[in-house]
Parts: structure tokens; C-alpha cells; sequence
């Protein structure tokens, strides 16, 4: 699917433009790392067509104190990923020389540019719309995120151009997406390095956006998938260097892409607070969770339907996840996981 970037200074109001056209407040990962420099990524769809809308940080290019340059830096990977941007500015204040350096950025991009004049609430304001073509764009979209107005067209506009991209370029089919997320060390390449080798003959091999994020794409038992292995997701304050921040930032995105999220946890000891925050984020995104009790060797045999209970139980909150007792190590119900 396409994928549809809001971009802009602060304060212009790009998270309600975004809140707005997925139709709902989106929180979800408050609890997780990056809340407040982060970009956010959510499937959204208009008039039955599909797109990825990703929403980001105030950005300012220039500016390079650590915290802004984090956000900067995000921003960035937001537009290079990105299909489409919608580069939203403030109708109340007009164009200032911060919209100015960031239309030079988004120009040389070389990304299709809509721009979209936010807090547009009334007549008046309109006419000052023409302003803001001399960013160098041709498409403006006067809009009111908070009201709605201006929705419908901009959308409309978006979802024509990926119509017509669609038809220009034959598009291939996609297996289903399978992201395999959990903290450090509990078992994920292990996991990941045991399908890969077993039954399979693979397609194609590409890194992720970030270091050590890898998508595989392989037939399995005649179905074609796309393993996506992630980092660990840590607690925020454990999270300590950028490189780390960015391959969790991957991590989680991967939950929104993904068709099914196998959330591993160590099935050998207690559930962490962690390991739930990993769960009721992935039950909230992604399309079909399973949980992964990996290590479930480590457990003796008459102790591990007691093991399974005592998951189940702490997880009553969420009845509809699937758990399944895996061991990674010698292959224990790994390929049911697949299956």
C-alpha cells in the first residue's frame, strides 16, 4: 500500500489532520518508547481505497539541539519512506520562514507535494490561501481538521493519484506479513533462524529501514509470506542510544504493517510489564496476535499445562489472543506457529 506523510513545522495541526482522517484519537503507544518525537503509522482508507498515513514531529530542519534533530531525523525517514506528503501549514499565521526551508527540503525529494492550509474555520481565511502558493506547489487544500471542512477533497485528491499510480505499474501480490516482535533476548532470530532453514525456498531478501530489521519473503508449505524479525523493545528509560531508538521505532511500526503480530515472551518465568505493553499494543494493531510462550523446554512436562494456565490467566483481559508453547532451540511447535 501507499504510504501518505504529514509533514510540518509545530503547532500546525498535523496530529488532528491525522486523528481526522483515520476517524479516531490514536494513543496507542504512549505506553512505548519515543511518544513525544515519534512518528506514527496507521492503515487508513477513503471511497474503498487503502493507504498507510503516517503522521510525525514538528520539524525543523535547521535547528540542531538533540531532541530536534532526533525529531528532524524522523521526519526525514518519514519522507524518503513515504509515497505521497502532505505538507500542512497554519492558515491563522500564514506562511513563515520555517514553511520556507521546509518547501525547499520537500522539493528536493522530489515526492509528490499536496499542500494542505490548516485551521481554515472560515471565509475570511480563505482568502489568504493564495499566499501559499508561492511555496511552489500546485495543489492547495484549504482544510479545517478540526471541523472537518476540506477533508473530503484533499482525500479525494489522494486516493486519485494512487488510484492512478496503481494502474500505471502492474502490482505484485503480496504475501501475508508476519512480524515477530518481543524484548531483548527472548528468543526472536533464534525463532526466526528456524523457518528460515526448514521447508522453505526464498524469494527474495532485503534489509528493513533500520540496522538490524530483516524481511524475508519465502514460501512456506506452498503459501508465500514475508517474515519480518524485529529488535528487542525496551522500556523507554533503557533505551539508550539513537541507533537503539531507531530499530525500535521499526519494531513497532512493523505491528501496524504486519497481518499477524507473534508476540514471543519467555514461557519459562513470569510475565513481565513489558511483555504486557508488547501484547495490548500488538492487540490493538495488528490484524491477528498470537503469543509465542518460547523456552517452554526450560519448563519440566508435568508443569507445563500449569505454565499455560497461568498465561492464560494473566491475560484474561485479552481473550481472543492465541498462545501456543513453542521452544525455538529445538524447534517445539514452531512450524504450528507458521501453520
Amino acid at each position: 500500500m501507499k504510504n501518505v506523510v504529514i509533514v510540518g513545522r509545530p503547532n500546525v495541526g498535523k496530529s488532528s489532520l491525522f486523528n481526522r482522517i483515520i476517524r479516531r484519537r490514536k494513543a496507542v503507544v504512549e505506553e512505548l518508547p519515543g511518544v513525544t518525537r515519534d512518528r506514527l503509522l496507521h492503515r487508513a482508507e477513503w471511497r474503498g481505497t487503502s493507504f498507510y498515513l503516517t503522521d510525525t514531529g514538528g520539524y525543523i530542519p535547521s535547528k540542531k539541539d538533540k531532541l530536534t534533530s532526533l525529531v528532524s531525523k524522523q521526519v526525514e525517514l518519514a519522507i524518503e519512506e513515504g509515497d505521497i506528503i502532505l505538507f500542512t501549514l497554519d492558515a491563522k499565521e500564514g506562511v513563515t520562514p520555517l514553511d520556507k526551508e521546509i518547501a525547499i527540503s520537500l522539493r528536493k525529494s522530489s515526492k509528490k507535494v499536496f499542500v494542505v492550509v490548516n485551521k481554515v474555520d472560515n471565509k475570511k481565511r480563505q482568502e489568504f490561501i493564495y499566499d501559499f502558493f508561492n511555496l511552489g506547489f500546485d495543489d492547495i487544500f484549504p482544510v479545517s481538521s478540526i471541523h472537518g471542512l476540506g477533508i473530503a477533497d484533499l482525500l479525494d485528491k489522494v486516493v486519485d493519484l494512487i488510484k492512478q499510480e496503481q494502474e500505471d505499474v502492474e502490482e505484485i501480490k503480496e504475501g501475508i506479513k508476519i512480524a515477530i516482535v518481543g524484548k531483548p533476548n527472548v528468543g526472536k532470530s533464534s525463532f526466526f533462524n528456524k523457518i528460515i532453514n526448514k521447508e522453505r525456498v526464498i524469494v527474495d531478501e532485503n534489509p528493513g529501514t533500520t540496522r538490524d530489521a530483516i524481511d524475508t519473503e519465502l514460501e512456506f508449505e506452498g503459501e508465500k509470506l514475508t517474515l519480518i524479525d524485529t529488535a528487542g523493545i525496551r522500556r523507554k528509560p533503557k533505551i539508550k542510544t539513537d541507533v537503539e531508538y531507531y530499530t525500535v521505532k521499526r519494531a513497532i511500526d512493523s505491528l501496524v504493517l504486519c497481518d499477524v503480530a507473534l508476540v514471543m515472551v519467555d514461557g519459562s518465568t513470569d510475565l513481565t510489564r513489558q511483555d504486557k505493553r508488547l501484547i495490548t499494543l500488538a492487540g490493538r494493531t495488528a490484524g491477528c496476535v498470537i503469543i509465542l510462550l518460547n523456552k517452554i523446554d526450560l519448563v519440566p512436562k508435568r508443569l507445563r499445562k500449569k505454565a499455560v494456565l497461568y498465561f492464560q490467566n494473566v491475560l484474561r483481559y485479552l481473550p481472543y489472543l492465541l498462545l501456543l508453547p513453542i521452544s525455538a532451540k529445538n524447534g517445539e511447535g514452531v512450524y504450528d506457529a507458521i501453520r
